[in-house]
């Protein structure tokens, strides 16, 4: 995860707001769809960045959680969506919760601890969703089939192996054409036709993470853009050059609720 300028908050701010001062409360519900997906399907990686971003202390205080600093050390991401969320139990005396049990506290679900290990980031989003089949006698489930059984998705196991995050997102969202007979579906893919966006394959392959945020807010001229430049103009937001990663996860937090973490089917 990069490092990089952060444009004005009040800028941003004001882009986001807009939204929904001028009555386009579809737009704001679709932003808040697509930005789930987006964290959510990149929890992972969110969870491993460097400490030195504080993700879960951003993501505490921009939810509005309580105790969102620690005296000891960084605030894990886990500890943030959980306090975020208003959940229960969100500090560990053995050390920082994880990621999917911070993700399961958050969206009360039920059996969000375990005694063997740490649960899955699959496991605790398909439980804070309310999902069913969250656990695998295998072992944890993987992040795309917790995010299809979130979403109440059909199709979430396959024979073959795990169903990729955006076949999983894909199915959660209820889009058509999920399934890749030549090969997985990617993130962007997936959201694209989650959100029943057009153009979500490429003649030359698939198509980027950013291109297929972009192509789900209905937005042209998609090649090329980052990730934070595709995000934030899903948003609304039209010179987006200089905005960083940890600046739209604040703002979409605040702007849409935390539950954009822990939720896979966000309600406006």
């Amino acid at each position: 995860m990069r490092k990089r300028a952060i444009v004005a908050p009040w800028v941003l701010l004001l882009s986001l707001l807009s939204i929904t001062s001028h009555s386009f409360a579809a737009e704001r519900s679709r932003f808040c769809q697509i930005a789930s997906y987006t964290f959510i399907a990149l929890m992972e990686d969110i969870e491993a960045a460097d400490p030195a971003y504080k993700l879960g202390e951003i993501i505490c205080k921009a939810g509005g959680g309580i105790g969102c600093t620690s005296f000891s050390g960084n605030m894990s991401v886990g500890e943030g969506i959980c306090k975020a969320g208003g959940g229960i139990g969100c500090s560990s005396i053995a050390g920082n919760i994880s990621a999917g049990e911070g993700i399961c506290k958050a969206g009360e679900g039920i059996g969000c601890t375990s005694i063997v290990g740490t649960i899955s980031i699959g496991e605790g989003i398909c439980k804070a969703g309310g999902g069913i089949g969250c656990t695998s006698i295998a072992g944890s489930i993987s992040l795309g089939e917790g995010i299809c059984k979130a979403g109440g998705g059909i199709g979430c196991t396959s024979i073959t192996g795990n169903i990729s995050v955006g076949e999983g997102i894909c199915k959660a969202g209820g889009g058509i054409g999920c399934s890749s007979v030549t090969g997985t579906t990617g993130i962007g893919e997936g959201i694209c036709k989650a959100v029943g966006g057009i153009g979500c394959r490429s003649i030359s392959g698939r198509i980027t993470l950013s291109e297929g945020i972009c192509k789900a807010s209905g937005l042209s001229n998609c090649e090329g853009l980052t990730l934070e430049e595709a995000l934030c103009r899903s948003a609304g937001v039209t010179d987006c050059r200089s905005v960083s990663f940890t600046q739209l996860l604040a703002y979409s937090v605040e702007h849409c609720g935390a539950d954009i973490l822990y939720k896979v089917s966000v309600e406006d």
